[in-house]
């Protein structure tokens, strides 16, 4: 058959097994095994596969005396108060189509009701992605979601999608250490799910076991 024997001295590790623990019996001293000799597997992706594009030169910082000071609202600006040294633009309105820095609309208008909300660095340099969620829908409604305008390194918008769609009132949520995103339903038996900021299957919903009670986690 396609079973090999292993025999060991003392606790070897054995191929394509877990290591044992002597102390609560799980693996014995001298015990020989057999295993199924199998090529490896690469462990699965949850990151989608991307491919990094060219990115425009960074401009370096400028030099001088500071110009942002905090506390001095000295300009108004797209419905904002803003502090000197500060700018504000409108980019996205909600059930509209976002314009982009090559002139073209986004295929799919941006969210409405935009909620919580987290900034992640772009893996190949000098871009970012900016995730949003959405408190559309409700109990019964599942209207909501994630979407994500990605930007250049010239903090040019080069593109939005859904990240995250079929889920309902996604209100808080949270970034994190590997760079994914949860989001929280705010409902009667809610849930959390994690999104890639760059995902491609927005109708797949991966379900954490925080939440479920509609706690925003």
């Amino acid at each position: 058959g396609d079973l090999k024997c292993f025999q060991r001295s003392g606790t070897e590790t054995v191929p394509g097994c877990a290591s044992g623990d002597s102390i609560y019996g799980q693996d014995k001293s001298g015990r020989d095994y057999c295993y199924r000799d199998t090529p490896a597997t690469s462990p699965p992706t949850q990151s989608p596969t991307s491919t990094c594009a060219p990115t425009p030169a960074i401009t370096p910082p400028p030099t001088g005396p500071a110009t942002y000071i905090p506390g001095q609202n000295t300009l108004f600006e797209a419905d904002l108060n803003l502090s000197t040294g500060l700018r504000a633009e409108v980019i996205a309105w909600s059930g509209q189509k976002v314009l982009l820095s090559s002139g073209q609309l986004s295929a799919e208008s941006f969210h409405g009701k935009p909620d919580g909300a987290a900034v992640f660095a772009d893996e190949c340099g000098g871009g970012w992605t900016y995730v949003s969620n959405s408190e559309e829908g409700g109990s019964s409604s599942y209207t909501g979601g994630v979407g994500a305008l990605y930007f250049n390194a010239q903090n040019e918008v080069v593109d939005y999608k859904m990240i995250q769609k079929s889920t309902r009132r996604n209100c808080s949520g949270g970034k994190t250490w590997w760079n994914t995103w949860v989001t929280c339903e705010e409902t009667d038996s809610g849930g959390v799910y994690e999104v890639h900021p760059k995902n491609n299957n927005p109708n797949i919903k991966r379900k954490t076991l925080l939440g479920q009670n509609g706690r925003n986690g």
